[in-house]
């Protein structure tokens, strides 16, 4: 297992995101959405769990965007932990919104990005 957090220097950034793709001894990724949600590739990733959604959808996209690059052969399943009756429900209810009205705006069809039917 491994981390990626903001503290974390470039290289050693560089050499965790390297063994998790390319090692099969890296199974775990630890990692903070803002961190590894912009600049890096992470198709070696076939589950990705979210225990701690912010409002910013953009950072969603962009750390769901990491396992979505040219060479992921493979589906990838998201996870979102949800304490039940917390802000947590708040918040996911709140990504569904922007969703939605994010696809309404662009003429989108809206694809189901949560397991659950939308609040």
């Amino acid at each position: 297992m491994a981390t990626l957090y903001g503290e974390d220097d470039i290289d050693s950034r560089k050499r965790t995101v390297d063994d998790f793709q390319n090692s099969d001894r890296l199974r775990f990724l630890v990692g903070n959405p803002t961190v590894g949600g912009y600049g890096l590739t992470l198709t070696a990733a076939r589950t990705v769990i979210y225990y701690n959604n912010s409002y910013n959808m953009e950072v969603r996209y962009q750390s769901e965007d990491r396992c979505h690059r040219i060479g992921q052969a493979r589906n990838v399943t998201y996870i979102d932990l949800l304490g039940l009756h917390t802000i947590d429900e708040l918040i996911k209810a709140s990504l569904h919104r922007k969703i939605s009205i994010s696809h309404q705006i662009m003429g989108d069809k809206l694809k189901k990005y949560f397991n659950d039917p939308m609040p």
